[in-house]
């Protein structure tokens, strides 16, 4: 009876968020908790695992993942992470053991309420190394960016305010000789138009210092734009309209800064998001903008061949829908990256992804994926087609155990002969959720 007591009065601390998130690791059932988390171990089977057109080697991967998620809104405190890491063990050597994964976290802490906080910001994740082969364990490497410092918000009258704001970074790159520090500082002046709705006049400055000058040149990159920014029931927008400048030692690079992304609500079950833009940047802030699509998993992002600041053009939209049985995900992504002096790096890279999902029984739930990816190296002659399809099958086995059945076939077509190849994947793996406990299947 005292542990009965006991438990319940675990529960109800967890509803009023009083227990720590770690308590949620030892299996408590933490409804209040904002972290959510799940492990898992299984087996994987490739019959191409070097991904190469011919004499194709198979591999058997022992894997152990751990997938997590937190978020906290609160007058002192607002954050939130995204984490999906997986170690693979390749059982006939035909690569290293290895951890891969994605990281991105953001946390801001009051030290004054409304006046003055403390941010952190850290992505963490993997890019490819040559952008002419194929990506496997040899040809990707770790970064991590972190950024941390100070927002003051100073308000005047009920409408107007003016925010600054500073950062202090650092990048590391595993294998590519780009490590930088990096310092930032920005000023906004604006004025709530209304209780969901501001505009502010910005500019930005950055100084990049790179460890290595030998083989980089520091430079310092300034913006001025507008801002407007609505929220509603059902959309939420914002708008940046403006310029960038990158000083001479980077070759003197101008131009425009103009992004827009609206998010809306069509129906209950219905979501779209589009985001359009032109902006100039380079490898270090654009791996901060690596994100899984509707398929998931962990992303390789693209190489960073160069510490240039190149200019990019994008067009992305995402649409899902969800009901009580039946989840549909689809993402279109187009972005054009050219540079002034790297120019062997230009890039144009265009993709699709779609997600299906479905419920057979409250103990069975299916899944069908599908991706392409089209890579265009235009003035290195290279080009790629990448096709990705899947289906999958998870079986409830406990009431927070579940068993994840998957086939996965890549087919890759390019100009490199090398480059070619496809691949099939058959993997099984158990899955131990804490969170989902009482709270249904899937």
């Amino acid at each position: 009876m005292a542990m009965g007591a006991t438990a319940r009065n675990v529960v109800s601390a967890a509803r009023r968020g009083a227990l720590p998130a770690a308590l949620c690791l030892l299996g408590v059932r933490c409804l209040g908790s904002p972290l959510d988390f799940s492990l898992s171990t299984g087996l994987l089977a490739s019959d191409n695992v070097t991904r190469v057109p011919s004499d194709a080697e198979s591999d058997l991967i022992a894997t152990a993942g751990l997938d997590l998620h937190f978020k906290q809104d609160t007058r002192l405190l607002k954050a939130a992470f995204d984490g999906d890491f997986a170690y693979l063990d390749f059982l006939r050597n035909s690569f290293g053991n290895e951890v891969i994964g994605r990281f991105d976290g953001t946390g801001s802490f009051a030290l004054i309420p409304e006046l003055l906080s403390w941010s952190v910001r850290d992505d963490f994740g993997q890019i490819q190394v040559d952008p002419f082969r194929a990506i496997t364990p040899e040809n990707r490497q770790n970064v991590n960016y972190l950024s941390s410092g100070p927002d003051v918000t100073l308000r005047f009258g009920a409408r107007n305010f003016v925010s600054l704001s500073g950062r202090y970074s650092l990048t590391h790159y595993q294998v590519s000789d780009f490590d930088s520090k990096r310092t930032f500082g920005g000023i906004s002046a604006g004025r709530d138009l209304g209780v969901a709705s501001n505009i502010s006049l910005n500019a930005q400055t950055e100084r990049i210092a790179f460890d290595n000058t030998a083989l980089n040149s520091d430079y310092d990159r300034n913006s001025a734009f507008l801002r407007y920014e609505a929220s509603g029931v059902r959309t939420r927008l914002w708008v940046n309209a403006g310029g960038s400048h990158v000083d001479e030692s980077a070759g003197g690079l101008s131009g425009p800064l103009l992004q827009a992304q609206v998010e809306r609500t069509l129906s209950p079950a219905a979501k779209l998001a589009i985001g359009i833009g032109t902006q100039l940047t380079d490898a270090a802030d654009s791996f901060r903008e690596v994100r899984p699509g509707a398929v998931g998993g962990i992303e390789t992002g693209p190489v960073a061949g160069t510490s240039e600041t190149f200019r990019r053009r994008y067009v992305e939209a995402s649409w899902s829908y969800t009901r009580s049985r039946t989840t549909i995900s689809t993402t279109v992504r187009w972005t054009d990256d050219a540079y002034r002096v790297s120019q062997t790096l230009d890039l144009k890279h265009t993709e699709g992804q779609l997600r299906l999902e479905r419920q057979i029984s409250p103990f069975v739930a299916a899944h069908l994926v599908g991706s392409i990816r089209n890579y265009d190296y235009v003035n290195a002659l290279s080009s790629s087609r990448d096709l990705i399809g899947g289906v999958g099958l998870t079986l409830r086995t406990g009431q927070n155990l579940s068993v994840a059945m998957d086939y996965a076939r890549e087919d890759q077509a390019a100009r490199i002969v090398q480059n070619t190849f496809h691949e099939n994947r058959v993997s099984i793996t158990l899955v131990y959720h804490p969170a989902r406990i009482g709270m249904g299947v899937f």
